[in-house]
């Protein structure tokens, strides 16, 4: 090797952050996880209203559950941010809007949560989608890491419920039966 070879820079390109990016992200894909995030932050706060409503009643099962949901919402915001930064982008946090706090009933309150984690979904499918047209290998990996949510296999459907559990593959779905199986998502 000679002296101008061992000299000679090296290009290495960054993001806005100013951090080195090992393969740069699709507009597309920044756009879409930077609304994701911002989605989980909403979430975390409808949960949170709609935990105070069942408080307020003395359901404290569901507030306590909502409660917890509303933490791993703030949870899933804050690793798609760190995610976001070790791609060399910089998160933008938009506003979020104040949640609904007042519900005719408890189907009402439900009905919302299953209408907030139905967009949550889609936005996640969304990005694997993506991912898979601009061939970005990481962040569907990282996707999966951070949600690997379902029901629970069990033949007995009086048994299965949901779970919340991390797999270690991506683009997966949990099933804690028997041992904490892994089986690939559709």
């Amino acid at each position: 090797m000679t002296a101008s070879q061992i000299q000679a820079p090296i290009n290495v390109p960054t993001g806005p952050a100013g951090r080195a990016m090992a393969e740069p992200m699709s507009a597309e894909m920044l756009d879409l996880m930077e609304a994701h995030l911002n989605l989980e932050r909403q979430s975390a706060a409808d949960y949170l209203a709609a935990a105070i409503w069942f408080a307020e009643r003395e359901l404290t099962g569901f507030a306590e559950h909502l409660r917890d949901e509303a933490k791993q919402e703030e949870q899933h915001a804050a690793k798609f941010a760190d995610y976001l930064i070790s791609r060399g982008q910089r998160p933008v946090l938009d506003t979020i809007e104040p949640p609904r706090q007042q519900w005719t009933g408890v189907e009402q309150v439900i009905a919302n949560v299953f209408r907030m984690e139905s967009d949550v979904t889609a936005s996640v499918l969304q990005l694997y989608g993506t991912a898979e047209k601009d061939i970005d290998r990481r962040s569907p990996a990282k996707c999966g890491a951070f949600y690997c949510t379902g029901v629970m296999a069990s033949p007995d459907p009086e048994r299965a419920k949901p779970s919340q559990e991390l797999c270690s593959e991506p683009f997966t779905r949990c099933s804690p039966e028997p041992i904490g199986v892994c089986t690939r998502a559709v």
